[in-house]
């Protein structure tokens, strides 16, 4: 098994390897060709609207990311074309499971906030889970905590360090950028650069995410050979 550097690495990779193929450029343009644009020029615009940039995020860009796991995962894993007869269906089965981990998660969240996080580790693999092995809602939840309970701390720290990764990037970038001209952070250039940047990370995270969920799948599988074996 991988441990976190390896499975970030491997987020990585996949990046590398879909941003040369063609599927993953149109499914890029399908889900955030438009939004990152029309998100840039609303944040140029209204510099000091945040409240409702985080809305935008939040009602659009958050789904949007659900739609672009779906493409991403179907490239990456190799299951069946990205696009086909079945990709509505499969991003409608996946959503409506996102939607529910995501009710449990936010009651979670009101119950002291620690249930919250811990219902978002636990559910880490429901879209592989739903998307991959073709789990109903509830079976893809009960999946998603048996993989996690494998090796939940390992994806954890990968994805920390995804993150941690991507707002030093941003800072440095930011910083450098203020050096140069003050204005130019209100810029459209640089409110793209942030959801560009943004997307990139979401595909990242996605890929490492997979590489942990191949991980626990091939480490419950050992371990009921070995079941077999010793009875």
């Amino acid at each position: 098994m991988r441990n976190s550097i390896g499975l970030t690495g491997q987020g990585f990779n996949y990046l590398n390897q879909l941003i040369r193929n063609k599927s993953f450029l149109w499914a890029y343009i399908i889900c955030f060709g438009l939004y990152d644009v029309a998100s840039a020029l609303f944040a140029t615009q209204n510099p000091d609207d945040i409240i409702n940039q985080y809305r935008i995020l939040l009602y659009i860009g958050v789904n949007l990311g659900i739609f672009m796991k779906v493409f991403v995962l179907l490239l990456i894993s190799r299951k069946e074309a990205a696009f086909s007869g079945r990709t509505l269906a499969n991003i409608w089965n996946v959503w409506k499971a996102d939607f529910v981990a995501g009710l449990y998660i936010v009651i979670g969240l009101f119950l002291f906030i620690v249930p919250g996080i811990v219902l978002a580790l636990r559910y880490l693999y429901v879209t592989e889970a739903v998307l991959l092995e073709e789990c109903r809602i509830n079976e893809a939840l009960r999946r998603s905590r048996k993989l996690f309970s494998v090796n939940g701390g390992k994806i954890f720290w990968a994805i920390a360090l995804v993150t941690f990764i991507y707002f030093l990037i941003v800072f440095v970038c930011t910083f450098v950028i203020s050096l140069a001209s003050e204005t130019a952070l209100d810029s459209f250039a640089y409110n793209y650069f942030l959801d560009l940047s943004a997307t990139a990370m979401a595909v990242i995270l996605a890929g490492s995410t997979y590489a942990g969920y191949t991980d626990a799948c091939e480490a419950l599988n050992a371990k009921k050979l070995e079941s077999k074996e010793i009875s």
